[in-house]
């Protein structure tokens, strides 16, 4: 009946950290789809939400015929206070100084204008000038040419592969010569040119600068007749948390020049400034998303746009597969995926380590550039085109059993977050047909979902109530799902009512729950305070002592769950892995009632292998550590009171001992036979 149970434990003796990681799982879905913590505010249909305006650089009325125009002298000030030069920029700069004529490729989102803008202003140019399109550059000659100047020209794509042949460059660098003038041309790292006669002009940026840095940057040029409103602006931590979520490695500089704008907007209140740059950036990206989602080229690309929304950050071919999954639902044909729709997805791929049954293993993994993203498209669909909404759910119930573990939370995260916009419709199509599912994998996707859901503050009642309703239902499988719930933050919010549901439920005997029981107890120990640990061993222990069989079993095993799987691993001790319910022993205020519990563990034959595994994964994780030892030795020390578990540790300690032995621990054995004055 409790077979699930025992292989869980055995696994997790062998490899502890399970709930861990799930867990932290769990945590990147929810970060990923910005659960509990993106507001997105509605905007009516027919009314333009407020957008800022873009960030442009002031030109000159037309000087040459409308095909290049100057940057003015204030704008030009502002290049220099704003750009924030990468790493290699100074290398760029010297070859810059050797070259005429020289073709910069910067990363996509890099900053192109100001990047150019700034090149040619520290090589010395008088007058900066751009260009419109690059068959502007048939124009440079030395009559059109000022003496001195500088030219810039962003992008050009193909057409300037075609236009930049030998013989274009070999009459640009002598027509720059003699005017003693500069042309940058600044293109993505991806454009081809293959006419070799490009080579000495063709240079490159790696680097980024840092979004923080820039939005500072911005920050400080706009507010530069109030610097101290300024700098007490950036010292405020919600403004430091908002840049930091607002803005990645990869977040172009104007997307962080909008940012500073807005906030520069806002000082005038500080208190409210987060709030209020939350709220126009939200109707910015509504704005935007909508006009972008529909001009994507076809069914496939949007797709996979709602795939990588809910599997954000994951491996791309996991994404891709996911992607087609939806693809073939809506009835669309398929085909693959390549850079140029990850492009339009407004996608970057990276690598990235997973750990597989394999052990750790390097894969390229694709998330959208704009944190926001996942959340915004998934709402937006969902919103915007109910004629998919029976396919959407039909696709994310799937997901609830997909053989990849990620999938399955990332599907469960996703089903809870839509639970924002439409509750009764998603608690009906997919949480209730998952809840009620024979297949375990479905009832955990259920239970993600409806901690996802308790995250947002606009569900969190419903869900409680919805969870309680469901651990009296007449299904034992709906019921373990709510038992599932309640190891979340349904559990730590209704702690009581989480409390009655797993005591009620202790003696059922049905597997399923039994094994949620387990499961949810011990998630609230690896997730609690020292509090809410208290008052799961304290149930343990009340349950183990019970006259019933059924609740003293359920109690053991998920003390052995919990003793077998949970470690205690400090961020700022990273050599220490303790046994957790060992680090919580010390103290002496769970000290008794975890002796107690090992206690009546040590003297059950009914769970002996399984104690032994445990005991044997303990004595594993305190060889490394002296003081891991003696509290392992003192703490099997008051918990062997009897004849039969004095000899149960004895055997085990002297067989840890044995270098033959599948756990060798030979230090910890010493400790453990001298506490116990049995060498």
């Amino acid at each position: 009946m409790t077979e699930p149970v025992r292989k869980g434990i055995s696994a997790a003796a062998a490899r502890p950290g399970g709930t861990a990681a799930k867990l932290e799982r769990r945590s990147e879905g929810l970060d990923s789809l910005g659960v509990g913590t993106v507001e997105i505010i509605p905007v009516q249909r027919g009314t333009a939400p407020q957008r800022p305006a873009p960030h442009t650089y002031r030109v000159s009325p037309p000087k040459m015929a409308g095909w290049s125009y100057r940057l003015d002298e204030r704008s030009r000030e502002e290049v220099r206070a704003v750009f924030v030069p990468p790493d290699d920029f100074e290398d760029t700069v010297a070859f810059a100084r050797q070259h005429p004529l020289v073709v910069v490729r910067v990363p996509t989102g890099h900053g192109k204008h100001v990047t150019g803008f700034r090149l040619l202003d520290r090589t010395g140019a008088e007058e900066l000038h751009c260009l419109s399109h690059p068959r502007d550059l048939r124009r440079l000659t030395r009559e059109r040419l000022g003496m001195g100047d500088g030219y810039l020209l962003v992008g050009g794509g193909a057409n300037l592969a075609r236009l930049l042949d030998r013989h274009e460059i070999a009459r640009l660098d002598t027509e720059l010569r003699h005017a003693r003038a500069r042309l940058v041309v600044v293109v993505d790292t991806d454009l081809g040119i293959t006419d070799g006669g490009l080579g000495e002009h063709l240079t490159e940026i790696h680097g980024r600068p840092r979004a923080e840095t820039v939005v500072h940057r911005h920050l400080r040029w706009r507010m530069a007749a109030t610097p101290k409103a300024a700098e007490a602006l950036l010292a405020r931590q919600d403004v430091a948390a908002l840049i930091e979520q607002e803005t990645s490695p990869d977040s172009s500089p104007r997307r962080a020049a909008v940012l500073a704008g807005l906030l520069a907007d806002s000082a005038r209140e500080p208190d409210c400034a987060v709030d209020s740059v939350r709220t126009k950036l939200s109707q910015q990206a509504i704005g935007e998303l909508g006009t972008w989602f529909a001009g994507l080229p076809d069914q496939r690309a949007r797709s996979l746009a709602i795939a990588l929304a809910v599997l954000n950050g994951l491996p791309s071919d996991t994404v891709a597969e996911v992607g087609r999954l939806l693809n073939r639902k809506l009835g669309a044909p398929h085909g693959p995926v390549g850079g140029t729709v990850l492009t339009g997805l407004r996608a970057r791929t990276g690598k990235a380590t997973v750990r597989t049954d394999q052990g750790l293993t390097p894969v390229e993994v694709v998330e959208y550039s704009e944190p926001a993203y996942p959340n915004l498209v998934l709402r937006h669909v969902w919103q915007e085109h109910p004629e998919a909404h029976w396919e959407i759910v039909d696709w994310l119930h799937d997901l609830g059993g997909h053989p990849i573990e990620e999938v399955r939370v990332r599907a469960g995260t996703a089903a809870g977050a839509l639970t924002a916009v439409d509750f009764d419709y998603l608690q009906q199509q997919v949480l209730l047909p998952w809840g009620c599912s024979k297949d375990a994998r479905h009832r955990e996707a259920a239970a993600i979902a409806l901690d996802a859901s308790h995250a947002a503050p606009s569900t969190r009642a419903a869900v409680c109530d919805l969870v309680e309703r469901w651990s009296y239902a007449d299904t034992a499988e709906q019921v373990a799902t709510a038992v599932r719930a309640y190891g979340g933050g349904v559990g730590a919010d209704r702690g009581d009512a989480a409390f009655q549901a797993f005591d009620r439920l202790a003696e059922c005997g049905d597997p399923a729950v039994v094994e949620a029981i387990c499961a949810s107890l011990t998630e609230l120990v690896e997730a609690g305070t020292g509090k809410l640990a208290g008052r799961v061993l304290a149930t343990l222990a009340q349950w183990t002592a019970s006259p019933s069989a059924a609740r003293s079993g359920t109690g053991t095993l998920a003390f052995l769950l919990m003793a077998a799987d949970l470690v205690w691993a400090p961020q700022e001790l990273p050599a220490t892995r303790w046994p957790l319910l060992l680090r919580l022993a010390e103290p002496e205020r769970h000290r008794a009632v975890i002796t107690e519990l090992w206690r009546t563990v040590l003297d059950s034959p009914e769970h002996a292998c399984l104690s032994t595994q445990v005991l044997d994964g303990w004595a594993h994780l305190a060889e490394r550590d002296e003081l891991a030892r003696r509290a392992f030795a003192a703490l099997l020390r008051e918990a062997a009171t009897t004849p039969r578990a004095e000899e149960r540790v004895r055997a085990q300690a002297q067989r840890w001992s044995q270098e033959q032995d599948t756990v060798h621990a030979p230090l910890t054995a010493q400790a453990v036979l001298a506490a116990t004055e049995l060498v």
